[in-house]
């Protein structure tokens, strides 16, 4: 049960930042129209950040992978 959680955590916290990362990164040197359709629906960019976190995993998966392998 342990080694699930841990398992858990291993690939969650990298694919986690790797989004955080990502999307500080991202947002600051988007256009302004695409601001501006952002301001517009919020819903939109909620859907976007939300399924970047749900795709964290898969995403931590393949960081702990190349670092595991590499490293």
């Amino acid at each position: 049960m342990a080694f699930d959680e841990y398992q858990f955590l291993r690939y969650f916290i990298p694919g986690s930042l790797f989004v955080i990362y990502t999307t500080a990164l991202v947002i600051p040197i988007l256009n302004s129209f695409a601001l501006y359709f952002l301001e517009n629906h919020p819903d939109v960019l909620i859907g976007i950040v939300g399924g970047a976190f749900a795709a964290g995993l898969a995403f931590g998966y393949v960081i702990y992978t190349i670092y595991d392998t590499f490293l």
